[in-house]
């Protein structure tokens, strides 16, 4: 690795790591207020982070750029979906629900679509890559919230819409369902203890979450996942994900008909 190329590298990973002490501080806490009003993704700060690694990453291009790299990350582009650099954690402000609080939370890419000779590069050189570098194809995880139950004590719980569910043509009085699920990271200080929630909760931690379904586009949205439970509707199930094992069915078996 020559020296340029270490130097670029030790920047970028200096600026990924305040960005994860930020992110932390960010979520860990969060601000209460009556506004529904999602946080806009072009604040200065990630402005400044996002511009420094693109340039970074420019230059890191540059310098590494050989044959032998172009032939290796063209190969590797054809199977590979795009790479990502770092994540910026981005939360709203907390909205009450009946006996505790809801806050969104997303993380979003520092910077899109690595060139694919940087990824490579950096596959080949560097332990640790995935510390820093992301293969996903959208980029990122979508808003999705988190359970409090209190204004500073985040619980192991987090609600997701079902981002494949479909309304009707005509529409009717069926509402996209609401789910919940544990958090992955298990950082949480309590338990959400889910299975305790009555009623009236549950249908309150709807409606603080449902008017950024009309803000935002649903695939900004993390959608719940298959071990996930219903939170409201209460007996809602959760729409399958499409693919050739929901789209194959077996034909009916055929009859032997008279000789």
């Amino acid at each position: 690795m020559n020296q340029r190329a270490a130097g670029i590298l030790a920047q970028l990973r200096n600026i990924q790591r305040g960005v994860e002490l930020e992110n932390h501080s960010r979520i860990s806490e969060p601000h209460y207020s009556e506004s529904f009003d999602l946080p806009s993704a072009d604040d200065h700060e990630a402005i400044w982070i996002v511009r420094e690694c693109t340039s970074l990453i420019e230059e890191l291009e540059r310098v590494i750029t050989t044959t032998e790299l172009i032939e290796i990350a063209t190969k590797q582009a054809q199977v590979d979906p795009p790479w990502s650099f770092g994540r910026i954690a981005q939360s709203a402000a907390l909205r009450p629900v009946r006996l505790g609080f809801v806050q969104p939370v997303r993380s979003i890419p520092i910077v899109r679509n690595v060139p694919d000779i940087v990824v490579a590069y950096c596959l080949m050189t560097i332990p640790g890559h995935d510390e820093f570098l992301y293969r996903e194809q959208g980029g990122g995880i979508g808003w999705h919230y988190h359970y409090l139950i209190d204004r500073r004590t985040r619980t192991d719980t987090v609600l997701c819409w079902d981002t494949r569910w479909m309304p009707t043509n005509p529409p009717d009085d069926r509402i996209r369902p609401l789910f919940q699920e544990l958090h992955g990271e298990g950082k949480a200080k309590a338990f959400g203890r889910p299975d305790l929630w009555k009623s009236k909760k549950k249908k309150s931690m709807h409606l603080a979450c449902a008017p950024d379904l009309l803000k935002w586009s649903i695939d900004t949205f993390r959608c719940a996942s298959n071990d996930s439970r219903p939170v409201w509707p209460e007996n809602a199930v959760l729409t399958p994900q499409a693919g050739p094992q929901n789209a194959i069915q077996k034909a009916p078996p055929k009859t032997r008909g008279k000789r």
